[in-house]
């Protein structure tokens, strides 16, 4: 089998994923209603809190100070809504549920390194893979790596 570059897979990639917009735009997928939106409401924190096996922390929390931190200190001021420290994929889905019942903007932190602010959006749910960190090297040689890893 012949060995692919880092630089043709990504090609490779972006030519299946132009290939799949260019589909998307046929008249017959134009002429299919959109789904009915969401109802949305404001965020049930308590719910999530309820849910989660990791921590949910709110802008009234202790530990959202130092959680709510940038990478970089020109992004200190954003404001998270909410931070969801996850610890298993179940607290994840939770964090999706409630973002996609109340129409709350999420964005993914993993390493928190993200030098442009990405991580940390004002009135967002971050959710915090951090403490999903775990690695597992499995005895066939393959290994798990959890999605907070750095």
């Amino acid at each position: 089998m012949p060995q692919v570059t880092r630089r043709q897979f990504l090609q490779r990639v972006g030519l299946g994923v132009a290939a799949a917009a260019v589909s998307a735009c046929t008249p017959a997928t134009r002429a299919t209603p959109a789904p009915s939106p969401l109802p949305s409401g404001p965020p049930d924190w308590a719910g999530l809190k309820r849910r989660m096996s990791g921590t949910l922390l709110l802008p009234s929390d202790g530990g959202y100070p130092a959680a709510a931190q940038a990478y970089n200190p020109l992004y200190d001021a954003q404001r998270p809504a909410a931070i969801a420290q996850c610890t298993t994929a179940s607290d994840v889905q939770a964090c999706l549920d409630l973002a996609a019942a109340s129409k709350t903007p999420v964005a993914a932190r993993s390493g928190g390194h993200s030098f442009a602010g990405y991580s940390n959006p004002a009135g967002a749910l971050v959710i915090d893979l951090g403490p999903m960190a775990g690695v597992e090297v499995r005895t066939d040689g393959t290994a798990v790596v959890g999605a907070g890893a750095r």
